[in-house]
């Protein structure tokens, strides 16, 4: 991984709070990101407070930037999303690769999902908690790529 990823995870608190623990595990294991990963909750009132020290590079002093960073945003509406990937990409002059997953549970069948995916492009992929444990590091192994 040689540029910066943001992994916006939107769905249920519950689901969304699972999903970090697996990709920030898995992150773990990179040897390229070690030290470099940030883990980030908000809502749509707080973006500007949480995000603005680790995505606007000119206006902020810190010295190590994140390589990696996982964003919990829960309970969101696709405009938030929209407007939370704008943010990102004014704010960091396009450093961040945006990343939307929408967590659930249960599993989607194939069909469902690629109509999600295609009337809702903003997002990804869909994220199933409750997937094999293999399944679910051959999907973060993908993002992260």
């Amino acid at each position: 991984m040689s540029y910066r990823k943001i992994i916006n995870l939107s769905g249920r608190y519950k689901f969304v709070r699972d999903a970090c623990e697996d990709i920030y595990d898995y992150a773990l294991s990179i040897a390229s990101l070690e030290g470099r990963i940030q883990v980030l909750h908000s809502n749509p009132r707080t973006v500007d407070i949480t995000l603005s020290p680790f995505v606007n590079f000119y206006k902020t002093s810190s010295t190590v930037q994140p390589k990696l960073i996982i964003h919990c945003f829960p309970y969101t509406t696709y405009k938030n999303l929209q407007e939370l990937n704008n943010y990102v990409d004014k704010e960091s002059i396009n450093m961040f690769t945006n990343v939307n997953l929408f967590v659930h549970e249960p599993r989607i069948i194939e069909s469902f999902k690629n109509d999600i995916l295609g009337r809702r492009s903003i997002y990804t992929d869909l994220y199933c908690t409750s997937d094999t444990y293999e399944n679910k590091n051959k999907k973060i192994q993908k993002y992260l790529s």
